[in-house]
């Protein structure tokens, strides 16, 4: 009995790139996003020795200057936004409790798309993230104020040394997939053409 021909490499190769991988620095920049946003408003000044009820202050005022919906300004929204802003409280602690002793409560329910998901994404923790309105929300800001970060993340992707065009195609097409099950527009417009996601020039790649 004949044995069926072997796959081509392309195709071998392509079932290897991890999308953990391929999402990852896209969401540590929305993340330092917010941070820089934070810190352009004068708001994260003294931050390493801030009490939990500073800290509490401080991110309720950032949440009034992003204009959030009223439905967003809510205590889990806060703590949402406090793990966002500054991940190590989710290990913080004061007197063997949590540096914010609320954060306790919401901790299993925000974990997966405020705080794991920029350690190691999965699809579980992807389909937290962007499945979370807080987070559509944000995103939205994100992508309306710094498109460039999102076309130079293709960018970089589509000039990747190894399989590099397959990286981008696997993550666009998986990125378009979450934009119709969640409702959420991920890529700007400035993203969603395959010709203005040209390779990065050897002087660009420096």
């Amino acid at each position: 009995m004949s044995q069926p021909p072997p796959e081509p490499i392309s195709i071998i190769d392509s079932r290897r790139i991890k999308k953990d991988a391929l999402y990852k620095p896209l969401l540590r920049k929305f993340r330092n996003f917010l941070r820089k946003l934070l810190d352009a408003r004068g708001l994260s000044k003294g931050c390493h020795y801030w009490t939990s009820e500073r800290m509490r202050r401080k991110v309720w005022k950032f949440m009034h200057v992003l204009e959030l919906p009223k439905c967003y300004m809510d205590l889990k929204s806060l703590n949402m936004m406090m793990l966002l802003l500054f991940p190590t409280i989710a290990k913080k602690q004061r007197d063997k409790k949590r540096f914010c002793e609320e954060l306790e409560f919401y901790f299993q329910e925000i974990r997966l798309s405020c705080y794991e998901v920029f350690k190691e994404n999965n699809i579980r923790k992807r389909k937290a993230f962007f499945s979370e309105p807080l987070i559509q929300y944000l995103w939205h800001l994100f992508i309306v104020y710094k498109p460039e970060i999102s076309v130079n993340h293709l960018r970089r992707t589509r000039s990747h040394p190894y399989e590099g065009e397959a990286r981008y195609k696997k993550l666009v097409a998986d990125i378009y997939e979450f934009e119709q099950r969640f409702n959420i527009k991920i890529l700007p417009d400035q993203a969603r053409s395959d010709a203005t996601i040209s390779l990065f020039s050897p002087e660009e790649a420096e």
